[in-house]
């Protein structure tokens, strides 16, 4: 199982530019361009370095500071582990400035300062040899990505930011959920096997 690409692309932005004590805000999220699912929207939570998405009916907690990963499913009351190599992922620690600080594998190109919905941001293009091209404006005070367009025309945006902390429990594995093993993936040498 993989992550959409968008999200990858979005923890790339996201993982660079994430600062130690980030401002916690929620949003929500719309992802656009892809001809097979069209519009989808969501929700994200952020705080303390910590990420959880909804989106499509799936639910992805992401911890910026390890780049450790869960998908969850409300439904089955499960959470699954992912695997670094699940995300295309580097493990990379956060920074402040210029998205590819960290990133060996991705160049970034400054682009200025614009302004969306009354926000400002700091536009770049960033070049990842397995990603492709993307355009990412990333929020100057809540030091994350307001939006990304991709070549391939998939875009993602936030809208309706409310700065301040979330519920804690949104950003954690409910302790009632059952842990699944990750199923082997073409490439990986097995399954992985679930743990906190």
């Amino acid at each position: 199982m993989r992550i959409p690409l968008f999200l990858a692309v979005l923890l790339s932005a996201s993982t660079a530019v994430s600062q130690p004590k980030q401002v916690p805000f929620s949003a929500d999220i719309i992802q656009s361009g892809h001809p097979a699912m069209g519009q989808m929207q969501g929700k994200i939570y952020m705080s303390d370095a910590k990420m959880r998405m909804e989106i499509a009916g799936m639910v992805t907690l992401v911890d910026l500071k390890t780049m450790e990963s869960w998908l969850l499913s409300p439904e089955k009351k499960t959470a699954m582990k992912l695997p670094a190599s699940a995300q295309g992922q580097q493990s990379v620690r956060p920074t402040a400035g210029n998205p590819c600080a960290n990133n060996k594998e991705a160049t970034c190109k400054d682009l200025g300062v614009e302004k969306i919905d009354g926000r400002e941001t700091h536009k770049w293009q960033i070049t990842h040899p397995k990603l492709g091209t993307s355009t990412t404006w990333i929020d100057v005070k809540l030091s994350f990505p307001l939006r990304t367009e991709m070549a391939q025309g998939l875009k993602m945006e936030l809208k309706n930011i409310k700065e301040g902390a979330p519920d804690p429990s949104l950003l954690e594995v409910p302790k009632d959920y059952a842990l699944q093993a990750m199923p082997a993936l073409p490439g990986m040498s097995g399954a992985q096997q679930p743990g906190l």
